[in-house]
């Protein structure tokens, strides 16, 4: 009588401590950021949705249990087709683990999610279920769009640099060129008839002259190629 009452105690204790680990757990899952869901299959039933669906969705977890269909409701027009594909290849065991989308929040807002899963299988290997994440991406996606603009408008920026660029140097290769002739005719006509000082300084006139010419060829040929070059990127 006394093993058995002690056996009793056993499996009460065990008992208590499985629903506070229970509770425990719970309380995890139900104050995380992201939405956690289990679905059956292959009737497509939620049999728990997180708290979260409030945030992510605008709808409570009873909207969802009792319309099972609510998330394709709200999937965004340019995404039904996708998701559709995606859950009749699901019940094909051919999903992508993670995949993204939209979807129109009770607000009215556009959401963009992501979401994770992983098929539940009984023990002989047949498809039962549905686990998976939902995470709103929304902020990051919005980031990203501002990258991508950004950096479309540094190349419209650039290209108007360069050919800036360009026009600069060739107006002033011209007058340079000017320089040039006339300093190298001032130089065959007076060279050794003033003094060494002079002929030295039409020399450092000629090569500096040459020197700017040379170094305005050369940025200008590094415009062309950089022009080029994003050119072919783009064809490639």
């Amino acid at each position: 009588m006394e093993y058995q009452n002690n056996y009793q105690d056993q499996i009460v204790d065990a008992s208590s401590e499985l629903k506070k680990k229970n509770a425990n757990y719970l309380r995890i899952i139900e104050n995380v950021k992201d939405l956690i869901f289990q679905i059956s299959l292959p009737d497509g039933k939620y049999k728990y949705i997180s708290p979260t669906s409030v945030d992510i969705f605008g709808y409570e977890p009873m909207e969802f249990y009792t319309n099972p269909d609510l998330l394709k409701d709200v999937m965004h027009p340019d995404f039904r087709d996708y998701f559709n594909r995606e859950w009749r290849s699901l019940l094909t065991d051919k999903t992508s683990v993670t995949y993204e989308y939209k979807i129109v929040h009770k607000s009215g807002d556009t959401r963009w999610l992501t979401q994770r899963s992983i098929l539940v299988r009984n023990d002989n290997g047949e498809i039962i279920g549905l686990e998976g994440i939902i995470s709103d991406i929304t902020e990051r996606k919005k980031a990203e769009k501002h990258l991508i603009n950004t950096l479309k408008e540094l190349k419209r920026s650039n290209k108007k640099l360069e050919q800036y660029t360009y026009a600069v140097f060739c107006d002033i290769q011209e007058p340079l060129q000017k320089v040039k002739k006339v300093t190298e005719l001032f130089s065959k006509k007076y060279a050794g008839k003033i003094d060494d000082k002079a002929d030295l300084y039409l020399k450092h006139m000629i090569d500096g002259t040459k020197r700017m010419q040379n170094m305005i060829l050369k940025l200008l040929g590094f415009s062309k190629v950089t022009s080029k070059s994003r050119n072919l990127e783009k064809v490639m």
